[in-house]
């Protein structure tokens, strides 16, 4: 009898010791593919680790090449390199191929004599000039400067061919100047086109504010405050100012922005994205300007798409409609009120082209509901205080509304950043 219980104890050891040798060889195989599973993550790792140090040469090598001016190779490059302020340009005499031809360089000029050719017919020249590219867009009548009524305060620039509307894409030097102070201007004038529209358009304080969907009350409290919409609504000089400010937030939100034309372009959407990603307060002024150009390269190359046009009248139409429905019920009975308001986005648009195919950044910050007066920054521009700002700033007046933002640009030239506040925030006050 206790040979058949040392035989059962027998088996039932045996069939422990093949489980635990079984569940061994499954643990085993799960420990091989974690191994596996580590080793992937760690090459993945380095791939990182190679693919950030990379960028970080590129980054450097771009920033030596601009920071470090390129040898002088030639006896004449050399000549000119060392030529004294001030004195004769010195000449090169350079050699040429044809012997009827001659080339004169000196610093400013290089002349050409070309071989006489025979005579022509001048019937069929075709005069071409590639050196720049223009994109004339159309521009509301009037939109140069805001209407007269209730607009005292305000002083908006003037500047010779801004009425035509054309929009230059240009290069370095002083034509990128030239297109700064023209994108300056233009922002102005947006701002005077809203303000245009709105006097034009919104209706004069009546009964019919009583019927005003809750929707338009919540739409216009985020440019200030919900207890501040209805007073600022049965005022006639508030109320056109309330509506500008919250039109003026629609565009800048979602038009005067880097990333105006996002959707257009997968390619260029990631690229922007990525270059974002390596922008930092810190970044140096070298990277930052090689950054701001190709930036502006990317803006460029989308205007050129075929399906640019139709993507813009997209949009605009898309937020034109979106607007609409909010302010249609203080439009009243006006007719054009449509039509203008499309053509105030189209003009927003035009202008987010026209700023960002340009090497510069662009900040537009309006004042907070409460924010204390701050005469650096802010314009007041309401008529129930007609204090110094200095004499605002002693009392510690607060923003009801700001209505236009606080414009900032950002370039870099000669090796560093420069930082110009080139608008005033227009502001309504309390106490």
């Amino acid at each position: 009898m206790s040979s058949i219980h040392n035989s059962k104890r027998h088996h039932e050891t045996r069939a422990d010791h093949l489980k635990m040798k079984s569940q061994m060889q499954v643990d085993k195989g799960k420990i091989e593919n974690l191994e596996v599973e580590i080793a992937k993550l760690k090459e993945e790792n380095n791939n990182l680790k190679r693919t950030n140090e990379q960028q970080k040469r590129t980054i450097k090598v771009q920033s030596d090449e601009i920071a470090t001016p390129k040898k002088v190779r030639c006896a004449n490059c050399r000549q000119l390199m060392n030529h004294t302020p001030g004195a004769p340009p010195p000449s090169f005499n350079l050699p040429s191929r044809s012997s009827n031809s001659s080339i004169t360089m000196t610093a400013n000029t290089l002349q050409i004599q070309a071989p006489k050719l025979p005579p022509r017919d001048h019937s069929q020249t075709i005069h071409s000039s590639s050196s720049t590219a223009t994109l004339t867009v159309p521009t509301m009548s009037g939109a140069s400067r805001p209407s007269s009524r209730n607009m005292s305060h305000i002083t908006t620039p003037t500047q010779a061919g801004s009425q035509s509307g054309a929009l230059v894409l240009v290069g370095n030097g002083s034509d990128e100047s030239e297109a700064s102070v023209s994108a300056v201007a233009n922002i102005r004038n947006l701002w005077g086109s809203v303000e245009l529209f709105v006097n034009t358009h919104i209706t004069k304080p009546n009964e019919a504010d009583r019927m005003l969907p809750e929707s338009t009350f919540v739409s216009l409290a985020k440019v200030s405050n919900v207890k501040t919409i209805p007073y600022l609504l049965k005022d006639g000089y508030y109320r056109p100012l309330l509506i500008a400010g919250f039109l003026n937030s629609m565009l800048v939100s979602h038009v005067v922005k880097s990333s105006a034309f996002k959707g257009l372009s997968v390619s260029t959407d990631d690229r922007m994205g990525q270059i974002h990603n390596q922008l930092f307060s810190n970044t140096p002024p070298i990277a930052r300007r090689v950054f701001q150009e190709e930036m502006a390269l990317l803006v460029k190359n989308l205007k050129r798409r075929p399906t640019f046009d139709s993507f813009v009248t997209s949009e605009t139409t898309r937020l034109a409609q979106k607007i609409f429905q909010i302010i249609s019920p203080l439009c009243g009975s006006s007719k054009s009120a449509w039509t203008e308001l499309y053509k105030l986005v189209s003009q927003a648009y035009r202008l987010a082209y026209e700023l960002y195919s340009l090497p510069c950044d662009w900040k537009f910050d309006f004042p907070k509901y409460e924010e204390y007066f701050n005469q650096t920054s802010m314009l007041n521009r309401d008529r129930k205080y007609q204090e110094t700002p200095s004499g605002l700033m002693r009392r510690k007046i607060k923003v009801q509304l700001g209505f236009t933002p606080i414009t900032v640009k950002r370039w870099v030239a000669d090796s560093a950043i420069r930082t110009e506040m080139i608008g005033l925030a227009s502001v309504l006050l309390m106490d």
